[in-house]
């Protein structure tokens, strides 16, 4: 018998209309948000923490998703390159501050500051000014960092003591640098291969402050290079004699030697660690690698006497792309990952042992914190002495890049390690005509 299911007819037509209907809002509540791109390093506590706050501001910002792409720190730049010259979409992209100013000076990044004086709820004034001046590129702020730190100069307080030399201050000069750097050198059996040394390496972020404490610059106020003027050859030889003539001075390159423990190879970090550094420069990561017995304190590194006071200064800081399509929701996003509140969570965890991130946050009011939970006991009016005056005018000139691949093909730090040969004055002379050879033709290139 045939049977008839017309009667089913109705049913399934409701049924129909009902899936279009259920289905068309589902549709409509997925496009009911904005998607912004983020692209942010990928270290372990960057992404515990970048987690952890877009969480928080999907949630006070509802409508609003972030779609973080997590990068190693040194392939952001090439990430960046990549997105940008595909079309891909991106907003806002946290990036150090030597990386930064070429993609300003070729329009990547959108300034901030219509943002900032269209926001009432936005307070500039509470950042640290010297963050501020250094995220600027020709008086645009680009970038707000949420962190700005310095390198600090670490002395190991019991070899000091043993050597009768009284703990440095602030404001001590080069001359005193390098005497207590040779009086805590000691090569007891005259082999010339010292068991204990004054300083762990002077480094480019560590002679670059030098060189505008002397009154040099790398490039001038018109962009031109003149890494070889007198007062930086002068500023770089006394660097060269400490490692040379003194041998006060020590690197993985002059004494590989030194360098091995347990088996392994180990960083500066941790040879100060083991006591046979008297002086270390650094950032603050540096005290992870430090065991609890180290009697250690912290001091401004030395200064040019009668010259000008300039330090290392850094961050990593959230800049929008000018290409973005949602601007005032990507200055939103970087408002809320910069502002007091959150950056109060922030040193919170760090104080609770949720990561260990080492570099203040760029809000005046919550540095003194930050710098009493990582460093209890220490003298952390060092670290704000330094932070008062810092160096950005390589970090901040946009041939910057030109001169660190220069430089390093030119083996400018070994020539100051006296591992490679040759007159000082005529590798810089040298590295000076390329560079502003290789100036010339990027200016072309952008005109």
């Amino acid at each position: 018998m045939k049977k008839n299911y017309l009667f089913l007819l109705p049913i399934i037509i409701c049924c129909s209309v009902l899936f279009l209907i259920i289905s068309g809002c589902s549709q409509k509540e997925r496009k009911a948000f904005t998607m912004l791109y983020l692209i942010n390093p990928a270290t372990p506590d960057d992404v515990k923490i970048t987690d952890f706050l877009i969480k928080k501001f999907e949630k006070t910002h509802p409508g609003i998703k972030v779609k973080v792409d997590y990068v190693p720190a040194g392939e952001v730049s090439q990430k960046i390159l990549l997105r940008v010259a595909g079309n891909t979409p991106l907003d806002v992209v946290n990036l150090n501050d030597t990386a930064f100013p070429k993609f300003v000076e070729n329009g990547v990044f959108y300034p901030l500051d219509e943002f900032i004086k269209n926001d009432p709820d936005f307070r500039l004034e509470e950042y640290h000014p010297s963050a501020i001046e250094c995220a600027k590129i020709q008086g645009k702020l680009y970038s707000l960092p949420p962190i700005f730190g310095t390198v600090i100069c670490f002395y190991n307080k019991t070899l000091f003591r043993k050597a009768g030399l009284p703990y440095p201050k602030d404001g001590w000069t080069w001359e005193e640098f390098r005497y207590v750097c040779q009086k805590l050198t000691v090569d007891q059996n005259k082999d010339g291969k010292p068991e204990q040394f004054g300083c762990g390496g002077i480094e480019f972020w560590d002679w670059t402050p030098m060189l505008f404490q002397n009154g040099g610059r790398i490039l001038d106020e018109n962009g031109k290079c003149v890494l070889n003027s007198k007062e930086n050859i002068a500023t770089l030889q006394f660097v060269k004699d400490m490692y040379t003539k003194d041998k006060s001075v020590v690197s993985q390159i002059t004494f590989p030697g030194v360098f091995t423990g347990g088996g392994r190879a180990m960083g500066s970090g941790e040879l100060f660690g083991t006591g046979r550094i008297g002086l270390q420069f650094g950032g603050l990561e540096l005290i992870k690698k430090f065991p609890s017995n180290l009697d250690w304190d912290i001091v401004a590194p030395p200064e040019k006497r009668g010259g000008k006071k300039y330090f290392h200064g850094g961050f990593w800081g959230y800049g929008i792309i000018s290409g973005s399509k949602n601007k005032k929701l990507a200055w939103e996003l970087v408002k809320f990952l910069t502002s007091k509140p959150v950056l109060e969570e922030v040193v919170d965890g760090v104080k609770k042992g949720k990561w260990t991130i080492m570099a203040p946050p760029s809000i005046k009011s919550l540095q003194r914190d930050f710098l009493l939970s990582v460093c209890p006991g220490k003298h952390i009016d060092s670290y704000f002495y330094c932070l008062q005056y810092p160096e950005f005018g390589l970090a901040h000139a946009w041939a910057s890049a030109v001169f660190n691949e220069i430089s390093g093909r030119y083996n400018i730090q070994e020539n100051l390690m006296g591992i490679t040969t040759g007159d000082l004055k005529t590798l810089l002379d040298n590295m000076t005509r390329e560079v502003n050879a290789r100036l010339r033709g990027l200016h072309r290139k952008l005109k």
